[in-house]
């Protein structure tokens, strides 16, 4: 599971896209994007 931590941070960081033109958009989703891949990857070798 990711933790609440990391939880609230990515809906506050959607929200804040959400609020943002489409050009600053992509850019901020693709940051968005790898963030979570990120949290994802960690998170799946701890369950390992």
């Amino acid at each position: 599971m990711i933790d609440k931590h990391a939880m609230s941070n990515l809906k506050k960081m959607w929200t804040w896209l959400c609020c943002h033109p489409a050009h600053d958009r992509s850019f901020y989703a693709s940051k968005l994007a790898v963030l979570a891949m990120k949290h994802m990857r960690e998170n799946f070798s701890e369950a390992r």
